[in-house]
């Protein structure tokens, strides 16, 4: 397998981000015979597994593999987000959180769907902020990870029960950029609560 290959395989594996790819989608898409497709991934795993100076690493996960980040740095990771708050949501961010919060448990490729636009980096940081949560695989081709708000979701956005969110206009889930707006308003609402309470303390 060429180098051109490789380095498609390489992007594939970072747009799919936390799905992973299964072994027979890379032997589909790549057209190559399984000898070939092993020797291209052990050059990848070769490449950020064996490198000290690059944070991710090939993994393989029964008949997935993933870009993940390696395990030494795991403690790093953690403590920077344990010493930081969820101040400002981007635009962004908050269009992944409303469509997770009207449709979960959700796919990040239904996600993805209704923006438009990849949202795999968004997905990790509103991870890594416990605004959403893995929910399991969806029984599907691929088995794709499901993902749901969690309690600190309700909290931070002044909720007692997902029932509480604002009520849509469009109950088709193709149809709710339309309306993430109302969301965006809940959140300003909830920031602006929030300086209201400072000024008073």
């Amino acid at each position: 397998m060429n180098i051109k290959n490789i380095t498609a395989i390489e992007g594939l594996l970072f747009l799919v981000g936390d799905d992973g790819i299964e072994i027979e989608q890379l032997l589909t898409v790549c057209s190559q015979s399984q000898q070939d497709l092993d020797v291209a991934l052990s050059k990848l795993k070769a490449k950020f597994n064996d490198d000290d100076a690059s944070a991710l690493q090939l993994k393989r996960f029964g008949t997935q593999y993933k870009l993940t980040t390696k395990s030494i740095h795991k403690g790093f990771y953690e403590h920077f987000f344990s010493t930081i708050k969820v101040q400002q949501l981007s635009n962004a961010a908050l269009e992944v959180l409303a469509i997770i919060a009207y449709n979960h448990p959700i796919t990040r490729a239904a996600i993805e769907d209704i923006r438009g636009v990849n949202s795999d980096g968004v997905l990790r940081k509103l991870l890594m902020f416990d605004l959403v949560t893995e929910y399991g695989r969806e029984q599907s081709p691929g088995n794709p990870v499901l993902f749901s708000i969690t309690p600190y979701f309700l909290d931070y956005f002044g909720l007692h029960c997902i029932e509480e969110l604002p009520k849509l206009k469009n109950a088709s889930m193709l149809e709710i950029s339309d309306d993430i707006d109302i969301f965006m308003t809940k959140y300003q609402e909830q920031k602006e609560s929030e300086q209201l309470a400072l000024h008073h303390d």
